[in-house]
């Protein structure tokens, strides 16, 4: 399933990076996050828990953040399994472009998943763009709020 799309941040390109990098940043954007542990240089392990019902799902998703090769942006890479829920992976290239009030942070990618995670995602691709579109809404959000 390929995700994509573009929004403006009013800060500069440098720190959108540096952002992308915060755990508590990155905390912020993982709608049922309770935390994101740094595990080296542009590597995290974040902790996710969302009931459903009577059973809470948690799953440990590990975050790799590698500069693009042209230097304008970075690859994200996110990967996590369950037992329960089958496995979730996704690829998406940013690039930070600058531009008269800030940044225009673009991402394209790819979402892969299996097991009930791909039945339950499988028809939902509208859903799916304006969640992973929300994350970098978040992102916005954090960085205005933190440049007031």
């Amino acid at each position: 399933m390929n995700v994509n799309g573009t929004i403006g941040i009013p800060v500069p390109p440098y720190r959108v990076n540096q952002a992308l990098h915060d755990p508590a940043i990155l905390q912020a954007m993982l709608p049922a996050c309770d935390g994101v542990e740094p595990l080296g240089p542009g590597r995290f392990r974040a902790r996710i828990a969302r009931k459903l019902g009577l059973l809470t799902l948690r799953v440990e998703p590990d975050i790799v953040l590698v500069p693009t090769p042209d230097g304008a942006g970075l690859e994200m890479s996110v990967a996590a399994s369950s037992r329960v829920v089958g496995s979730f992976a996704a690829r998406i290239v940013l690039t930070l472009r600058p531009e008269q009030a800030g940044t225009r942070l673009s991402w394209d990618g790819d979402l892969v998943t299996t097991g009930l995670a791909q039945r339950l995602l499988a028809e939902r691709q509208d859903q799916i763009q304006s969640r992973v579109a929300g994350l970098f809404q978040t992102l916005r959000a954090q960085l205005t709020v933190g440049s007031a």
